[in-house]
């Protein structure tokens, strides 16, 4: 904390009393105890009373930085609640400026989008269902159908087998 080896040569018999001072009063949490010859050389000696005075700063600059802080003022959380929803307030009213014609096209759009489905699934129900339905029945006629008759006697197995044969 404090060099005391820097005193003055009449200083050096002080020395090792002023040590135990400063150790006395750092291990009991006081300020500190001179004895009154040392009071009366600090008194006298600008060195000696400048490392007191270091030495008391030192101290209560020590103590000041361990003492737990104080706790936060009273209303410190309502204010800051207040803070916070003001703050949320100015949001949503920039957000509301910027999104709410959009919100009103975007429905507009969507409810437009729903009616051309609809007005497409009528017409498609109405008008071309029935004339795919009559078109797959002509379809059906102009495909040959193939020939699923079994054969009945074995000279038309024979000959069902060499009609095969010559397709490969």
């Amino acid at each position: 904390m404090w060099n005391l080896r820097k005193m003055e040569s009449n200083c050096g018999r002080y020395e090792v009393e002023l040590a135990d001072a400063v150790e006395r009063a750092t291990e009991r949490g006081q300020g500190l105890s001179l004895s009154a010859e040392l009071a009366s050389h600090v008194a006298g000696c600008e060195r000696c009373r400048q490392g007191v005075e270091s030495v008391d700063l030192s101290r209560a600059l020590l103590r000041w930085g361990l003492e737990p802080a104080g706790g936060p003022r009273p209303g410190f959380a309502m204010s800051v609640l207040a803070a916070v929803r003001a703050e949320e307030d100015r949001l949503a009213m920039q957000r509301t400026i910027f999104w709410r014609p959009l919100e009103h096209l975007a429905g507009r759009v969507a409810l437009g989008a729903c009616a051309a489905v609809m007005v497409l699934s009528f017409y498609v129900y109405v008008y071309v269902a029935p004339q795919a339905s009559g078109q797959s029945q002509d379809l059906t006629e102009l495909v040959q159908q193939p020939d699923t008759q079994q054969p009945q006697t074995p000279d038309e197995v024979l000959m069902s087998l060499a009609e095969r044969n010559n397709v490969r």
